[in-house]
């Protein structure tokens, strides 16, 4: 879900983790760097290929995917929503301060990253 939050993810998380019961879990899904490799990889034939091909273009205009970043959103017309793309890493460790983070599995639901966190 958080795959199309730009804005104010970890406001996203803390109500996510307000509602959530002391040691209860919230799973999240992120589009992250192995994202990007299973959608110019795997998915190049699939129903994701205009996103690799979005990705691409896009790339070949700023670069990112060379650059260190922390996240950066795609918004691809005719779709409102954005896909966004985070540093696992970096979101990790700046989540785990929130909540226990349990897991993080690359393709934990398709081509995007899983990240089980527990609510201390």
């Amino acid at each position: 879900m958080f795959s199309h939050i730009s804005d104010l993810a970890d406001a996203w998380l803390l109500e996510c983790r307000r509602v959530i019961r002391k040691g209860g879990y919230a799973y999240i899904t992120i589009l992250d760097r192995t994202s990007i490799d299973v959608l110019f990889s795997a998915h190049r034939e699939s129903k994701w290929h205009h996103l690799a091909d979005a990705i691409r273009r896009f790339d070949d205009e700023t670069s990112v995917l060379s650059k260190d970043y922390v996240s950066f959103s795609y918004v691809q017309f005719p779709y409102p929503y954005p896909q966004v793309f985070y540093d696992t890493p970096l979101l990790v460790e700046k989540w785990s301060r929130f909540a226990k983070v349990l897991s993080v599995t690359s393709k934990g639901s398709d081509y995007q990253t899983a990240i089980l966190l527990q609510k201390n």
